[in-house]
């Protein structure tokens, strides 16, 4: 057995290869924000979505990408706003530093 080494270059292709394997196997994926989902149970999950922007804030455009489940609601709990899923999408906007707390039932 000897060790297994890469340059960093070639971990680079790795990493992201596996990252993007992975990501397929996620119920819900989202693009444009810092983001976390908490499975609360077997037919709700929690999103939450933050303005990355912390430095310099701004409105964030971000895409939610549901996977493997159609979701039967999509409710931002805050605000009460009612999303429809499209081909599986939703588009929100997060408001300039701040964070949205999306409510996703199955």
């Amino acid at each position: 057995m000897g060790i297994f080494t890469k340059s960093a270059k070639e971990f680079g292709a790795v990493i992201k290869a596996t990252v993007a394997e992975g990501a397929k196997q996620l119920p819900i994926v989202v693009s444009g924000a810092s983001w976390s989902a908490i499975r609360l149970d077997d037919t709700h999950t929690r999103l939450i979505l933050i303005d990355p922007g912390y430095i310099n804030p701004q409105d964030t455009e971000v895409t939610v990408t549901f996977a493997h489940k159609t979701p039967k609601q999509i409710v931002d709990i805050l605000s009460k706003e009612v999303f429809t899923a499209t081909n599986n999408k939703i588009e929100v906007t997060v408001p300039a530093g701040s964070m949205r707390f999306i409510d996703v039932a199955y």
